[in-house]
C-alpha cells in the first residue's frame, strides 16, 4: 500500500497543471503587474531596465530584423564564415527578449510592435535544421515571443506558431550521436519551451518523457554529468545542465517539480547543481579538456578560443549563468553569483529580476 502511494504522489508532483492559458514560459498578466511594481520600487531593478534593457530596446526599434535562413554553430570554430554570420544574426535574439520585457515594463507598444516584427521576420525566413546546438540559440526570442503573443494577429500568430512546430518536430526528429549528452539537454529545453508556448500536451509529455531520461542517463548519483566525465571539464558540465535549468522552470512554473526529481539511479538536477557549487566557490579547480579525446575540443583549443584551451583552470565567473537559473528554486546560489560577479545589486542580471517576479 506504501509504494502505490508513493507511485500516485510521484505522479501528482510531476502531473501538468497549466497555471494559465498561456505565458508560462515569460510573464503572465499578474506577473507583468509584479515587475512594473518592482521596478517602481528598486533602484536596481531601474538601473537595469534603464541600461541594459533600454539601451537594447531602442537600438532594436531603430534597426531592422536580421534573420538567417538556417544557424550554423554546431562544430564549427569561431572563425567559421557561417558561424560568424549566425553570431551576427543571432543579435537579434536578445533584442526580441529586450523589447519585449520593456513592453512588459512600461507598456509602450512601440516595443511589443517591434518585438512583433522581429519575430515574425525569422519565422518567414528560418529554415529549422533541428540540430539541438544550432536551434537552442533560439531560446530568447521563444521567451520574447511568449510574451508579445497575445497582442500578435491571427495570421502572424499561426505563422510563427507554424514555424515553432517545425523547430519542435525537426529537434526531437535529429539523428543524434551524441544521445545523452548536452545536445540532449538543449533538445529538451527547445522543444519543452514551444510546447508549453503553445500549450501541447504530447509534446509536453514527450518533454518531461525525455527530461527524467536525460537525468538517469546523463547524470550520476554524485550529481557530475557525462559531459564532465568525456570531456573533462566543468564547463561542460554546466553547458549541459544549464537547458535543463530552463526547463525545469518553465515546468515548475506549470506545476511540475523536475528540480528534485530523483532518477531511478539516484541522480537529480538538483545534485547536479550542488556538484557545479565547488567550482563556483573556488574551493575546487580544475584544468578543462586535459583528457579529452573529442576532436572538436583539440581543434579549439589549437585556435585558443577562449574558455576552450586545454589545460586553462575553469573560472567561477563561467558559473553564473547556470547559477542565477538555479538561484529560482534555490536562492542562495544567486547570492553566490553576486559574490562571484563582485556586486551588491539584487538584479545584475535579467535572470535575477525573473526568478523576482516568478516567486
Amino acid at each position: 500500500m506504501r509504494t502505490i502511494m508513493l507511485i500516485v504522489l510521484t505522479a501528482l508532483a510531476t502531473a501538468w497543471i497549466p497555471v494559465t492559458s498561456g505565458q508560462t514560459v515569460s510573464l503572465t498578466s499578474a506577473e507583468q503587474t509584479r515587475l512594473r511594481q518592482i521596478i517602481a520600487g528598486d533602484r536596481d531593478a531601474q538601473a537595469l531596465l534603464n541600461g541594459y534593457l533600454r539601451h537594447t530596446g531602442d537600438e532594436a526599434k531603430a534597426s531592422s530584423p536580421n534573420p538567417i535562413e538556417r544557424i550554423a554553430m554546431e562544430g564549427k570554430l569561431e572563425s567559421d564564415p557561417a558561424k560568424v554570420a549566425s553570431h551576427r544574426s543571432l543579435e537579434d535574439m536578445n533584442k526580441v527578449q529586450a523589447l519585449a520585457l520593456m513592453y512588459a515594463a512600461t507598456q509602450d507598444d512601440s516595443y511589443a510592435k517591434a518585438a512583433r516584427e522581429y519575430v515574425v521576420a525569422w519565422a518567414k525566413v528560418n529554415k529549422p535544421t533541428g540540430d539541438p546546438i544550432d536551434e537552442t540559440q533560439l531560446e530568447p526570442l521563444l521567451f520574447g515571443y511568449d510574451l508579445v503573443r497575445p497582442t500578435m494577429s491571427g495570421d502572424d500568430r499561426d505563422k510563427v506558431d507554424h514555424w515553432l512546430r517545425e523547430v519542435a518536430s525537426k529537434t526531437l526528429a535529429y539523428h543524434d550521436p551524441k544521445a545523452w549528452t548536452n545536445w540532449n539537454s538543449h533538445r529538451i529545453k527547445i522543444v519543452g519551451m514551444i510546447a508549453f508556448i503553445l500549450q501541447d500536451r504530447d509534446l509536453i509529455d514527450q518533454s518531461v518523457s525525455l527530461y527524467k531520461k536525460q537525468i538517469e542517463n546523463n547524470l550520476q548519483p554524485d550529481g557530475s554529468s557525462m559531459d564532465f566525465h568525456e570531456r573533462d571539464a566543468v564547463s561542460y558540465h554546466a553547458y549541459d545542465i544549464w537547458p535543463l535549468l530552463t526547463f525545469a522552470t518553465v515546468a515548475k512554473r506549470n506545476g511540475m517539480d523536475l528540480y528534485d526529481y530523483v532518477a531511478p539511479n539516484g541522480a537529480s538536477l538538483s545534485k547536479a547543481v550542488e556538484f557545479l557549487r565547488p567550482f563556483a566557490e573556488g574551493r575546487q579547480t580544475h584544468a578543462e579538456f586535459v583528457h579529452s579525446a573529442v576532436p572538436m575540443d583539440i581543434a579549439r583549443s589549437a585556435h585558443k578560443e577562449a574558455g576552450h584551451v586545454i589545460g586553462d583552470s575553469y573560472k567561477p565567473k563561467q558559473a553564473t549563468g547556470p547559477l542565477e537559473s538555479a538561484a529560482y528554486f534555490d536562492p542562495s546560489l544567486g547570492d553566490l553569483s553576486r559574490k562571484i560577479r563582485g556586486t551588491s545589486s539584487k538584479y545584475p542580471s535579467i535572470q535575477m529580476l525573473l526568478n523576482a517576479v516568478w516567486r
